[in-house]
């Protein structure tokens, strides 16, 4: 059995990792527009239209933005106990 690179075995990966997060004009402007709206808490106008969009994308009628890892987590947990999660 092979050893982890951690404990002396064969590195996976060689490269470093690309940078993130990836920003470039677009992400500025958008980021300052958010910023200077005032506007960029929970369901924001950008949050609302990401969601139609994703929802769009992914051929459904309605989406919902989600943030952290917490939430997502917290709301599928709630279904599983109304036994709504997908299976």
């Amino acid at each position: 059995m092979s050893q982890l690179a951690l404990h002396g075995g064969n590195k996976i990966r060689t490269k470093a990792w690309p940078k993130w997060p990836i920003v470039g004009e677009c992400e500025l402007e958008q980021m300052t527009e958010t910023i200077k709206s005032g506007i960029w808490g929970y369901n924001g106008p950008k949050e609302r239209k990401f969601a139609r969009e994703f929802a769009k994308y992914i051929g459904v009628e309605y989406a919902i933005r989600l943030q952290m890892v917490r939430y997502p987590s917290k709301l599928l947990w709630k279904l599983w106990e109304l036994d709504l999660a997908m299976k």
